[in-house]
């Protein structure tokens, strides 16, 4: 098998892509196979995976965001 080479620049244009495109990009080698994510993007799986770990979280959030914004009472977070 030859060696890998990727230059810096290759390198920072994978990082840009993924920052900017927010979606993972596939990297493979012949023993392997991976993906490079933003870190905006990886905490946001972190958290969703958090989320839905949580028993009947999925059906909270669903029965919320089929609410309307009006049957919403007010809240004061300050009192």
């Amino acid at each position: 098998m030859a060696p890998i080479t990727i230059t810096e620049k290759d390198l920072q244009v994978k990082f840009d892509n993924a920052l900017m495109q927010k979606k993972p990009t596939i990297i493979k080698t012949a023993k392997s196979e991976g993906f490079l994510i933003s870190k905006e993007e990886y905490e946001g799986w972190l958290e969703t995976s958090f989320l839905k770990s949580i028993p009947g979280m999925d059906e909270r959030i669903q029965e919320g965001l089929n609410t309307p914004i009006e049957e919403y009472e007010d809240f004061d977070f300050f009192n």
